[in-house]
């Protein structure tokens, strides 16, 4: 008997390590999948200050502009967004959490570079392969006394450039998922209106009635003059405290003297330096619609640093206005200086400058990956004004609404409302004026505004989501194509 049970509790030991044996080996398993299909879950950690106790209220900061993709393609890319923090409510502690996917063809050797302001914060090696990651980046103190985080974004390394097949340029592409945000901890909860704005992407979300839809249109207006975004949503709030938000959390800006004042300003990112191969190619966007000035650029001196090649090889620098080229020329590794004619035919209300250098470097086979190459633009590179002035149909639209005008709305979706309401953002802000303007949503008749040219103008986007103005008899059509908005120059009465 005695013998019995040893061997039925040897059994039974038996039975029991078998069983734990397995379980551990389900959990390795379990680990190892998620990881295969998710990735690690990495925390890039820093030197914090513990955490008050009894603090448990949260916070999640979304990102601004979030309908916006993140979408990174090619090595190197570059990306950045914005997070804001709340001003009333005081964060003690937090974390970037940061949800990427990732296509990446074999033999790329590079990493997912993350900054917060100028300072690399986190590297996330690329994988071969379609996969999801995510990870975690720890926030200093310096970082939650801030009002903004501004997190950048970088692609970084090298893979092989198929340049004799179809596969060229798409080695890496890198999205990152609207679900990443900021997640804080603070020291009380989040109970102003402005606080819950700022940690929704400066984004107020807006109540939209079924009457009375001019009041939210004119607020929606004056959210987007303040630099805040908006939605319209079952329990937004009314247009008198959206006003107030407008107000209150309205930036102090100066209107730029000419449209091309602030992408030439001093510390702009087109100054930096630029490491590539082949050619790389600089854009300065300028747009007329929010300048003081409507005088154009007579031309532009071109100011660059051009790296040494091999075999003391020349530049080619294009310089390109809108599409069209203005200029092409030689150039020699060293210093280089170009004052270049822009063509006021070729101008248009938003503009494109396109500064472009091409090595030119002998290689061994047409296949093999050329050596990087290094360039910059110098800031002491300016436009200068000269005599001409912009002639575009909605600019002279815009001059004529400047004494006041009326909005006339009812009808609207969601969706047509926030195309609406992006479109009168472009109008200057409504000062009690007489000049009616009639948001008319898909499919509506315009029978009602047949008029002699120049009385009537409709405003609209494009297929590239360029805003636009015409003439109504140039509308080619009876009825609105999409959400625009008919401006009525003969009626004065209103």
């Amino acid at each position: 008997m005695r013998l019995i049970g040893i061997g039925l509790l040897a059994f039974l030991l038996a039975g029991v390590a078998l069983s734990l044996s397995n379980s551990q080996s389900l959990r390795l398993t379990a680990r190892l999948m998620t990881e295969k299909v998710l990735g690690p879950r990495l925390a890039f950690e820093t030197s914090t200050d513990t955490q008050a106790e009894g603090v448990d209220s949260k916070a999640v900061v979304r990102r601004t502009q979030i309908s916006t993709p993140i979408i990174l393609t090619g090595l190197p890319a570059y990306q950045s967004t914005t997070f804001y923090l709340p001003i009333d409510a005081r964060p003690s502690s937090g974390y970037l959490q940061i949800d990427t996917t990732m296509q990446i063809l074999s033999g790329v050797e590079g990493v997912l570079r993350v900054s917060i302001g100028n300072k690399k914060r986190a590297e996330l090696l690329l994988r071969p392969g379609e996969t999801s990651r995510s990870f975690r980046v720890a926030l200093t103190m310096d970082d939650l006394a801030r009002e903004q985080l501004r997190v950048s974004f970088s692609l970084q390394g090298d893979g092989q450039h198929y340049q004799c097949d179809q596969e060229a340029g798409l080695e890496a592409i890198v999205e990152i998922e609207t679900s990443s945000a900021v997640h804080l901890t603070l020291e009380s909860g989040l109970s102003s209106l402005r606080d819950r704005v700022m940690v929704n992407g400066r984004t107020v979300q807006l109540a939209l009635p079924s009457d009375n839809q001019s009041a939210v249109l004119f607020a929606a207006h004056k959210l987007a003059a303040s630099g805040l975004d908006f939605a319209f949503s079952g329990d937004g709030v009314d247009p008198t405290t959206a006003a107030y938000l407008a107000d209150e959390l309205k930036p102090i800006i100066e209107t730029p003297s000419f449209a091309w004042s602030e992408a030439t300003r001093p510390d702009s990112d087109l100054y930096e330096m630029r490491r590539f191969r082949d050619d790389q190619t600089w854009r300065i966007v300028y747009d007329f619609t929010g300048a003081a000035s409507r005088i154009l650029p007579a031309q532009f001196d071109l100011e660059m640093v051009l790296g040494r090649q091999e075999d003391d090889a020349p530049w080619l620098v294009s310089v390109a206005l809108n599409g069209k080229l203005v200029v092409q020329v030689q150039a020699w590794s060293g210093a280089f200086f170009q004052s270049i004619a822009l063509p006021a035919g070729f101008h248009r209300r938003v503009n494109a400058l396109e500064i472009t250098a091409t090595t030119f470097q002998n290689s061994t086979d047409e296949c093999t990956q050329s050596p990087k190459v290094v360039a910059e633009i110098r800031s002491s590179s300016t436009f200068r004004s000269g005599n001409a002035v912009i002639d575009d149909p909605f600019l002279n639209l815009i001059d004529a609404l400047s004494d006041g005008w009326a909005l006339s709305a009812e009808g609207l979706s969601a969706p047509e409302a926030h195309v609406a309401a992006d479109l009168i953002a472009h109008l200057p802000l409504p000062v009690d004026g007489t000049t009616p303007v009639y948001v008319q949503p898909r499919g509506a008749s315009l029978a009602a505004w047949q008029a002699s040219k120049g009385e009537v103008w409709v405003v609209s986007y494009d297929d590239e989501h360029e805003i636009f103005s015409k003439d109504l008899s140039e509308y080619g059509s009876r009825f609105a194509r999409d959400v625009l908005l008919i401006v009525d120059l003969r009626d004065q009465s209103w």
